[in-house]
């Protein structure tokens, strides 16, 4: 197992907004596609930031907002964690472990959004 990197695990369809885009709607896309996860991302298809459930329980639901009102930026998180697509997955796992998230977003070279692990993916390898 050792010597396997992220891009070998990762998922590469990743669903992604911007930091303008309505919540809700951005919720319906989560629920339509059954994931737990938007990667927030700029006009150079960086990651800027996360939109998670747990952002939309905690930030929203749990404090009586309307997802409808707040754009993205008002609820995501923004200091979004990342790895590189030829980091060791045991860095990745490390990272999902210690910092307690469930997605982390994958980037290239670049920082342009390559894919995105999850605690799902990991699972799969051990």
């Amino acid at each position: 197992m050792a010597g396997m990197t992220v891009r070998e695990w990762m998922s590469k369809e990743v669903a992604t907004a911007v930091e303008d885009d309505v919540v809700f709607e951005v919720v319906k896309i989560m629920a339509e596609k059954t994931i737990g996860s938007v990667v927030i991302v700029d006009e150079e298809k960086k990651a800027i930031g996360i939109l998670t459930l747990r952002d939309v329980l905690t930030r929203i639901v749990a404090l009586g907002y309307d997802a409808k009102l707040l754009k993205v930026r008002d609820v995501m998180t923004k200091d979004v964690v990342t790895v590189n697509v030829s980091d060791d997955y045991i860095i990745a796992d490390r990272l999902i472990k210690y910092i307690n998230i469930r997605h982390l977003p994958v980037v290239d070279d670049d920082g342009k959004l390559a894919g995105i692990l999850s605690v799902r993916d990991l699972i799969k390898i051990v």
